[in-house]
């Protein structure tokens, strides 16, 4: 038997919801990195599609909303946390999230990384690795 989607006393959904950590979610995140990890949504380079998932990047814990520079509190404004910056260094996290009413309740899925998912990304200090002497 199917469990029921909605409370029987309030009536309120009861359902899980899975979301893909996609290639659109990472091009996201990284504009927000290439603004100084600290910007408005509504300001940064996004696609439609982009801005209106932009949140479920908090699903991961890569980004958290967070006040204007200013300390004023004008909504839109989001910071990409600690986890988010280890996930642009290489860092793999899963893949899949479920969320219960806009919470996140568990991770599944294949281990990814950024470069996993936006095609070969590279954040700084991966290209000083890879950075070679020229030979005059």
């Amino acid at each position: 038997m199917k469990a029921p989607s909605h409370c029987p006393t309030c009536g309120a959904k009861t359902v899980e919801y899975r979301h893909n950590l996609s290639k659109g979610l990472a091009g996201a995140l990284i504009a927000l990195h290439e603004a100084g990890g600290k910007f408005n949504v509504n300001e940064l380079p996004l696609t439609h599609n982009q801005k209106a998932n932009f949140q479920k990047l908090r699903y991961w814990e890569l980004v958290e909303k967070t006040d204007r520079p200013d300390g004023s509190h004008i909504g839109g404004w989001w910071e990409i946390t600690g986890h988010g910056s280890d996930f642009l260094l290489g860092f793999s996290i899963q893949k899949h999230v479920w969320t219960y009413r806009g919470n996140p309740i568990r991770t599944e899925g294949e281990y990814v990384t950024i470069e996993d998912l936006s095609a070969g990304y590279k954040y700084r200090p991966q290209y000083a690795e890879e950075a070679q002497p020229r030979l005059l």
